[in-house]
C-alpha cells in the first residue's frame, strides 16, 4: 500500500485495489465484524455471567466503536480508490492525486482500527486469564503444565 500511495504506477495501483477488493474488505468480512460479532460476544458475556457494565467490557464497546468508526470510511475510500485506478488506467494516465490522498487517509484510518482490535483482544483474552482463579476450582498436579478447571463458577 504505502508503495503504490507513494507511486504513480497505474497498474500496481489497480492490482492492489482489485485484490483489497475481494480479500481485506470482502462482505463476509464486514458481514462478521459488524453484526456477528457483538452478537457472540452477548452471548458468550450472558453464558460466563459478567455483568455488561464491567470496566474491561465497557473498554472493549469504546474500542469497537472506534475500530467501526475508522472501518465505515476505509471501505467508501477503497471503493473511490478502485474507480480512481480503473479511470486512469483507461486513460493511459498515472494516477491522480486524489487517490494518492485517499491511500495517505486509508493507511491512518487503518491504524486506529487495527491497534482497537489487538487491544480487544487483549483485554477478552487476559482478562478471563486474571479472573481464571477465581472463576473455578483449579485441580493442580506436578507434572501438569497448566491447571485444568474442574469446577465452573461465574
Amino acid at each position: 500500500m504505502l508503495k503504490v500511495s507513494r507511486g504513480t504506477n497505474v497498474t500496481e495501483g489497480l492490482f492492489f485495489n482489485q485484490h483489497l477488493r475481494w480479500s481485506i474488505f470482502n462482505p463476509t468480512v464486514t458481514f462478521l465484524f459488524v453484526i456477528l460479532q457483538p452478537l457472540t460476544g452477548y452471548w458468550l458475556i450472558n453464558m460466563l455471567g459478567y455483568s455488561l457494565t464491567e470496566p474491561w467490557l465497557v473498554a472493549s464497546y469504546v474500542l469497537f466503536i472506534i475500530a467501526g468508526a475508522c472501518w465505515l470510511p476505509v471501505v467508501w475510500m477503497q471503493i473511490r480508490m478502485r474507480n480512481l485506478s480503473q479511470q486512469a488506467l483507461q486513460d493511459g494516465v498515472p494516477l491522480v492525486e486524489r487517490y494518492h490522498r485517499f491511500a495517505r487517509r486509508w493507511f491512518r484510518l487503518g491504524m486506529p482500527a487495527f491497534t482497537s482490535m489487538a487491544l480487544i483482544y487483549y483485554l477478552m483474552v487476559f482478562n478471563l486469564l486474571l479472573q481464571r482463579n477465581s472463576m473455578c476450582t483449579v485441580m493442580t498436579s506436578s507434572n501438569q503444565l497448566f491447571p485444568i478447571c474442574t469446577r465452573f463458577t461465574p
